[in-house]
């Protein structure tokens, strides 16, 4: 995506206002990317939007509110599988995990720990194929429910 050119949502409650100052902004190259008559629903069209462009990058959205009712849910006492020995984590891949299993994105988790997003999709990719899974709640549920996590 180009930032040569500012991206706007435009928020006013009156109509007429907003398709002014959208064509204005048009005009002038600016990307207009929605339009609302309330904060509420500003916020609503933001919060979707972002979540399609996790959704692009291959990632999921999750609140960290749900983040955390999961995660003690999870934690609930259930039978181990058997079948699973656990895997040997790095120090590295055991920080990765941790911060996944709190519902946090791959550019979160690059920002907290001081790695480049590639770096950072390489120790999920790494994580999904020790810990025997095909994607990353998967892995958080797998490292909550062995207490890896």
């Amino acid at each position: 995506m180009s930032r040569e050119h500012p991206t706007v949502m435009v928020v006013d409650d009156q109509e007429l206002f907003r398709v002014g100052i959208k064509q204005l902004l048009g005009e002038r190259g600016i990307r207009v990317i929605g339009d609302a008559g309330r904060g509420a629903q500003a916020v609503r069209q933001a919060c979707e939007l972002e979540a399609v462009r996790a959704a692009a990058r291959g990632e999921s959205m999750i609140s960290p509110r749900v983040a955390n009712r999961l995660i003690r849910r999870l934690r609930e006492p259930s039978e181990a599988d058997p079948d699973f020995a656990g895997a040997e984590l790095t120090r590295r891949e055991h920080e990765v995990l941790e911060l996944l299993a709190r519902g946090m994105s791959n550019p979160e988790i690059a920002g907290a720990l001081y790695l480049s997003e590639h770096t950072v999709k390489n120790y999920v990719s790494s994580l999904l194929a020790k810990l025997q899974v095909e994607n990353r709640i998967q892995a958080a549920v797998r490292a909550v429910r062995t207490g890896m996590v």
